[in-house]
């Protein structure tokens, strides 16, 4: 494991055992620093989620067996592309449960909503748009999910790209 992460609303600590493995820019910082070390005094309230970086050569069949280890009590999902990175959260509790959310409180219904993805953390969001686009660099395990797969990768502004082509 490279690292695992604690992440809250506004900041995240982070496990430092291979400090030269992690890339900041995924916390949207510029750098990692001492006070983010992950440590179990500064765990005192929940985390939104946990993140691991692993070296694992499946990390989907990982996420199925962490899933089982833990009776399908808790989501497991990937993202980050190579980076082989996992994400643990509170079982329901994805995009589509934050989306399903911003529609009721828009008064909106799934038919007004498109989606886009790449990875497995995906999945759900996809089934619940009208829409569900993968991008040309998806994961194999999300394309069922979409009801169509676009020409451009998240690098080649794929998302920029076919929302030109659906409205200008």
């Amino acid at each position: 494991m490279d690292f695992l992460a604690s992440e809250y609303r506004k900041h995240f600590y982070i496990t430092m055992n291979h400090p030269e493995r992690i890339q900041p820019q995924l916390f949207g910082v510029d750098k990692i620093i001492e006070a983010m070390r992950l440590e179990p005094a500064k765990i005192t309230r929940n985390p939104n989620a946990l993140l691991m970086q692993t070296r694992h050569e499946d990390k989907y069949q990982l996420a199925d067996d962490i899933k089982k280890d833990f009776k399908e009590e808790i989501e497991v999902d990937s993202w980050g592309g190579p980076l082989n990175i996992l994400e643990f959260s509170p079982k329901g509790i994805n995009k589509a449960y934050a989306l399903n959310y911003l529609l009721k409180a828009m008064r909106k219904s799934t038919d007004d909503l498109i989606a886009f993805g790449d990875e497995h953390n995906d999945t759900e969001m996809l089934e619940l748009a009208k829409t569900g686009y993968a991008m040309k660099n998806a994961s194999s395990v999300l394309l069922p999910h979409a009801n169509e797969q676009i020409e451009w990768t998240n690098e080649e502004d794929g998302v920029a790209r076919k929302l030109q082509e659906l409205f200008l």
